[in-house]
């Protein structure tokens, strides 16, 4: 059978804890992805919220500052989730994820929620080269709605000679929401499985990597 990488989301709201956290599953051989987008939110709050984001920033980016990293820290690729690019907190998440990666923190790439289209990837690689030309951060879109569904081939295709991404990330629960789908889908149904083989196939026909959503049953075989 082909080995299957693992990524971990973590939340960035307790960044000392989540960094245990990182150490313990990168001994292991697990990549993470630490999050900035839904563990730092209020959805009762949207206040509350807007202070989750802010602290969960700052307190990483502070604790990052307190340390000297010397490249050699982990075995395994880390990146972090921004909010989507539609939000107020997009830029000021590639801001510090930008501080952080030159502070000497291994950060591989943002994963990029609620893509619709290749201009969104081609505006956040814009926003990365603003703020430094030798980033290396590597951009993966997240296909989390019902239009991000119908253009992926699209998105695909307008890729084709310029490589801004290798991997695409399906975001189940997401879409199932925007798509209208209740209760999800879920892999011990047939349904589940009409939506990922041919968006599987289909990113792989472009020589793309396939992420999978977070699999919600991990004892089922």
């Amino acid at each position: 059978m082909k080995e299957i990488k693992v990524i971990q989301y973590l939340p960035l709201t307790h960044p000392r804890a989540t960094l245990r956290f990182v150490k313990r599953l990168d001994s292991k051989g697990v990549m993470t992805i630490l999050d900035l987008e839904d563990s730092a939110q209020d959805p009762f709050d949207k206040i509350k919220t807007r202070d989750l984001k802010i602290g969960a920033r700052e307190n990483f980016l502070e604790l990052v500052h307190s340390k000297n990293w010397t490249g050699d820290e982990f075995k395994n690729l880390i990146y972090v989730r921004v909010n989507s690019s539609d939000t107020e907190f997009f830029k000021e998440d590639i801001s510090t994820v930008l501080k952080i990666q030159q502070c000497g923190f291994p950060i591989a790439g943002i994963f990029l929620p609620m893509v619709e289209s290749y201009q969104e990837i081609e505006h956040t690689i814009s926003l990365l080269s603003e703020h430094s030309a030798e980033t290396s951060l590597e951009v993966v879109p997240m296909i989390e709605t019902k239009k991000g569904m119908q253009d992926l081939q699209k998105l695909l295709e307008s890729d084709v000679n310029k490589n801004h991404f290798s991997k695409v990330h399906y975001g189940h629960f997401d879409y199932c929401l925007d798509a209208n789908l209740w209760p999800f889908p879920d892999p011990d149904q047939s349904t589940f499985w009409d939506i990922i083989k041919p968006m599987v196939n289909l990113i792989a026909s472009y020589d793309k990597t396939y992420v999978h959503t977070p699999f919600p049953f991990p004892n089922n075989p």
